[in-house]
């Protein structure tokens, strides 16, 4: 329930509580004390509209209070990473192996046949250059991932550009 609709009806639970205490004075103006039953009837109905007042007070904060909670990571736990991976082919000898990134740098590999050493071509996220072709002078945009030569083909004459 929205806090407009909870305002709106708690409005009208106390209102409704203040019309039958006006009721309530009326009768005992005209019947005097011999109209019990009516007072015990007002009496029951206010404390219905009291519980429905503290009910639309309370619900919302037991609603919260039973919510399920949000898992934090304490300070000392640390959350299980992925690790990356790198697919490598020995200079060497040629054997194929897998390096894991053990995040320093430069990242070392070790042949497990040959026991050559070498540093692992980090892959790097590619990003956009603007290359403008000798011939054309159309602006072209080439995915350059720090390999060099970088080469494309220009988008208007079909020209090979390249960056070394």
């Amino acid at each position: 329930m929205d806090e407009t609709r909870r305002r709106t009806l708690s409005l009208a639970i106390l209102a409704a509580a203040a019309l039958l205490l006006v009721a309530g004075v009326a009768v005992y103006l005209v019947r005097g004390a011999e109209a019990r039953s009516a007072y015990l009837a007002l009496v029951v109905v206010l404390l219905l509209l009291g519980l429905a007042q503290a009910y639309l007070l309370f619900a919302k904060r037991v609603a919260q209070a039973m919510a399920p909670k949000e898992e934090y990571l304490l300070a000392d736990e640390s959350p299980v990473l992925e690790e990356d991976v790198y697919d490598v082919k020995c200079g060497s000898c040629g054997t194929e192996f897998r390096v894991p990134d053990t995040l320093q740098r430069p990242l070392l590999a070790h042949c497990p046949v040959c026991g050559a050493e070498g540093i692992v071509p980090l892959r790097r996220p590619a990003k956009e250059v603007r290359l403008r072709c000798p011939r054309c002078q159309r602006v072209n945009a080439v995915a350059d991932d720090g390999s060099r030569p970088l080469r494309a083909r220009c988008a208007g004459c079909s020209a090979m550009l390249a960056v070394r």
